[in-house]
């Protein structure tokens, strides 16, 4: 989904959010933020999402265990099956870099390094998933210190991810 983050996002910005969905066939989605923008009368709204944040902490080594990819490999997608077909929309970042990470077929999460309008750098990880039966084994912890460890890399100070509010696995 796009997400308009600037303090002058508004809704003068919505055709070209929409031009974009429309030259690849889809249905717009925006991811929006209460405080910036609201959703316009007659929208309707899906998932609702928290956004939690932090410092990047020190680096600690790498998780061997924890594979990245520039684009998402079938195992990747095996946990998303609705971006088979469209992996463009999963690599697609403005001005930023992007990485796939996936702890074997356990858990699995893209991040994506952006600098914020005030020059902060941010690694923002998304589409986390774990199989259910792999669940509370610290496989999605793994994956998020990974995906911050790389954002570090990157120049990332800070994280976030953003988790969806009826997400009680």
């Amino acid at each position: 989904s796009a997400s308009p983050l600037r303090p002058d996002a508004s809704a003068v910005d919505l055709p070209a959010v929409a031009a974009w969905y429309h030259d690849r066939d889809l249905q717009p989605s925006l991811s929006l933020p209460d405080r910036l923008l609201r959703p316009p009368a007659g929208w309707s709204l899906s998932a609702e999402a928290l956004v939690l944040t932090l410092p990047i902490p020190s680096p600690t080594g790498p998780d061997t265990d924890t594979e990245r990819t520039a684009v998402p490999d079938d195992r990747w997608q095996a946990h998303h099956p609705r971006y088979r077909d469209r992996p463009d929309l999963l690599t697609a970042v403005r001005d930023g870099v992007v990485t796939f990470l996936r702890r074997g077929d356990a858990a699995v999460a893209r991040a994506a390094v952006t600098a914020a309008p005030t020059g902060r750098r941010w690694v923002g990880i998304t589409a986390m998933a774990t199989r259910p039966d792999e669940r509370r084994r610290g496989h999605a912890a793994a994956v998020c210190a990974e995906a911050m460890r790389w954002g570090a890399e990157q120049g990332a100070t800070h994280a976030y991810v953003q988790v969806e509010v009826d997400n009680d696995e």
